[in-house]
């Protein structure tokens, strides 16, 4: 959750220095196509993880207006529409197998997000079907990241794609993290199966942060550990303390303050509770819910 910012911070320094690789490298094409599609797939998911952040507070709320989701939403658009003009003029058939299908089941998932967008409108919407929507398309786009390596024999072009991809990891684990305490601070307690959720996600990130410290260099390293300094960081990292320590309390934080900024973690952006749409009269037809273990594989 609050190293979610760190890596972030870190898979846009690295996929900077991948562009500026491919641009020195012979075969210029190829490459600095790959170290480009790589960084426009990573703004994706961000922006897709700032999203679910403030998806998963408005989901908290009985009624709430939505003003800062609406912004974020055009931006997440903004985003796929980068990534998808890039796309629309390379030869998706002639992707290897893997990439290929990722990339083919994301922008699928992503082809959805205005029905999931539609969800939130409706009254009382499921926390389980914002967690597994998101999840399952940034697993996607993730794995996306990763096959990419299936194009490139550059050594270093490998090593940096490796290590995006593992920020990315850290930065979805801390990003789901953050959506959970976003709902779980505005219901005052974690709704059915979220904290054994929680829990995995916490020990995932840990795994996650060994693996990028096993594949970064000395100086992303560095990268990433100031990163995790701060007054933000350490408010962050006692409130996800609180979290597992008594997940039956009311923790005696304000939700819509903790979540409205979920970059920083700053405190007091009023905007997050103000203007955009508004939820539809209870009593209105929705569609079934999904399950979260469907995207996030654990079986909540």
């Amino acid at each position: 959750m609050y190293r979610s910012s760190a890596a972030l911070l870190l898979s846009a320094h690295i996929a900077r220095e991948a562009q500026a690789r491919a641009k020195a490298s012979e075969g210029i094409g190829s490459i600095e196509d790959l170290a480009e599609l790589s960084a426009r797939m990573t703004t994706t998911v961000g922006e897709l993880q700032a999203e679910r952040a403030l998806a998963a507070l408005s989901a908290g709320f009985e009624s709430s207006d939505t003003g800062a989701l609406v912004s974020q939403e055009a931006k997440t658009d903004s985003a796929v529409r980068a990534m998808d003009e890039f796309l629309a003029n390379r030869d998706l058939s002639r992707l290897p197998q893997r990439l290929g299908g990722d990339l083919r089941r994301a922008r699928a998932m992503l082809a959805w997000r205005a029905a999931m967008r539609q969800e939130l409108t409706q009254p009382s919407p499921s926390i389980d079907d914002v967690l597994s929507y998101y999840g399952e398309t940034n697993n996607e786009l993730i794995n996306a990241s990763a096959a990419l390596t299936q194009l490139s024999n550059d050594g270093e072009q490998l090593r940096a794609l490796s290590t995006l991809v593992a920020t990315m990891e850290v930065n979805e684990r801390g990003s789901r993290e953050h959506a959970v305490l976003n709902n779980t601070l505005s219901h005052k307690e974690f709704a059915p199966g979220l904290y054994r959720y929680f829990v995995t996600l916490v020990t995932e990130e840990s795994v996650y942060i060994a693996s990028l410290k096993s594949l970064a260099s000395d100086e992303q390293i560095r990268l990433f550990d100031r990163a995790l300094r701060g007054s933000a960081v350490e408010r962050a990292a006692a409130i996800r303390r609180k979290a597992l320590e008594t997940p039956d309390d009311d923790f005696g934080i304000d939700a819509k303050e903790w979540g409205c900024d979920p970059a920083s973690q700053e405190p007091g952006q009023a905007q997050c509770a103000s203007g955009g749409r508004r939820r539809r009269d209870r009593g209105q037809r929705r569609r079934p819910r999904r399950r979260l273990g469907q995207a996030t594989g654990t079986g909540a």
